[in-house]
């Protein structure tokens, strides 16, 4: 199905459709009103269209059939593309719910398709929506599913908090659930979030749920507005999660404090193998000393040094309150860098040893308040024996002990071409 059209911006008056990409080539709009006019109808239509489908409860029911042609089903999950990416008549070999009748409707796109129109606060809500329709599906399917994705690898999406579904349909759901190994979900709340109906289902309370369950969760918790909410949020979450037998983590755009940190990790003792930090910001328990910056992430590094003995370890661009944290290795003549990769294989050193050996840096004049991505192709080794691109939830990120088979590293700010399909966008997964 198409979870989103237009990324989620609805509502656009005719004006900011004009100043918009979907408008089409500028020529024929200055020639004729007439057309902006028809091209605009179409806008509204086409979103309309889609959130009445979505809104409607024999959504659910349409999903329900096509889950049960599938009788050995394990995975399930939204993956995301720009609309202009859907309408791209090069790629032939896509295909989806709706997709033609969007393809009759919008006859006018012709730019390049790019991935980077996607934005994660815009298409929440509708992703929700889309996101609760999908399990609705799943509530009368036999089989258990073990993975279940809220975005997909070529945009790591976000979902607003509120999870539509009944008290029955909720509970319904969670029994269809208990076999669930891998969880991928980014959640993004906005102002209006904040104060969720009282005792209505979250895609937290879902999270919480199932935690004692999982093996693997990749886990994104965003506050776009006001951002500085992020750390209160996550400290109540630590206080109510708990794993029994959590082997991989990874955690992005999440915003933590050390002892809602502490707290968070503290049932994973014994189980984690693998922890993944990016585009972490630590936010301070206390008033800001000069370094108290470079402390606390000490501190956070003692406690994972003290507590936790891992095979695989990745941190990236992290944050202090809203600077970058630089990252040294041992030696005072190491080039700080960004990141930072620990593999017990190939590192020849224990991960206490590691770990103890790197120091952060805050650098001043880094800001972390903003949120943006860039696309990134990621092409396979032939020669390579084993895949280069690790599993997690069945999306894609990079496997930290296998960068010695990327044959090619590309930046690109469109989509691939669809016909070298094989190739993957990420996000900032």
């Amino acid at each position: 199905m198409i979870p989103t059209v237009f990324e989620g911006r609805h509502g656009w008056s005719l004006d900011e459709f004009y100043m918009s990409q979907y408008r089409g080539p500028l020529s024929r709009l200055r020639e004729n009103d007439d057309v902006l006019l028809t091209r605009y109808a179409i806008y509204q239509a086409i979103q309309a269209d889609n959130l009445a489908l979505l809104e409607s409860n024999t959504f659910g029911s349409r999903l329900h059939a096509c889950f049960a042609s599938f009788r050995n089903l394990e995975s399930v999950g939204l993956k995301h593309y720009a609309t202009d990416f859907l309408l791209d008549i090069r790629q032939t070999g896509f295909r989806c719910l709706g997709l033609q009748k969007l393809k009759n409707q919008v006859q006018h796109v012709s730019h390049p398709s790019s991935f980077n129109r996607l934005q994660w606060h815009e298409v929440a809500k509708v992703n929700s929506l889309a996101l609760s329709r999908m399990l609705q599906g799943l509530n009368e399917f036999n089989p258990k599913i073990t993975t279940l994705n809220t975005c997909g690898a070529n945009f790591c999406g976000s979902t607003s908090p509120s999870l539509p579904l009944t008290r029955e349909q909720y509970d319904s759901l969670l029994l269809k659930l208990e076999d669930l190994e891998k969880l991928h979900i980014c959640i993004c709340y906005d102002e209006d979030d904040l104060n969720c109906t009282p005792n209505s289902n979250t895609y937290i309370d879902l999270l919480i749920s199932v935690a004692p369950r999982l093996k693997g969760l990749v886990f994104s918790q965003w506050y776009r507005n006001p951002r500085d909410l992020g750390a209160r949020y996550f400290s109540e979450l630590s206080q109510s999660i708990r794993f029994t037998r959590l082997k991989e983590l990874h955690l992005h755009w999440i915003q933590i404090r050390l002892e809602s940190f502490k707290s968070f990790l503290n049932t994973t003792k014994g189980t984690m193998v693998s922890l993944s930090l990016d585009l972490v910001t630590l936010q301070p328990s206390a008033p800001p000393s000069t370094d108290y910056g470079p402390t606390c992430w000490r501190l956070v590094w003692e406690f994972l040094r003290a507590e936790l003995s891992l095979n695989r370890c990745y941190m990236g661009h992290l944050g202090y309150r809203r600077n970058k944290v630089m990252i040294q290795g041992p030696g005072e003549l190491a080039e700080p860098t960004y990141t930072a990769t620990f593999n017990a294989d190939v590192n020849g050193i224990c991960f206490n040893d590691w770990i103890r050996q790197l120091k952060p840096i805050v650098s001043e004049r880094e800001d972390l308040s903003a949120r943006s991505y860039s696309g990134l192709q990621l092409t396979k080794s032939p020669k390579a024996t084993e895949p280069f691109l690790n599993t997690h939830c069945q999306d894609y990120f990079l496997d930290l002990d296998q960068t010695h088979l990327l044959q090619a590293l590309k930046y690109t700010s469109d989509a691939p071409n669809p016909a070298d399909w094989d190739q993957r966008a990420l996000g900032p997964g």
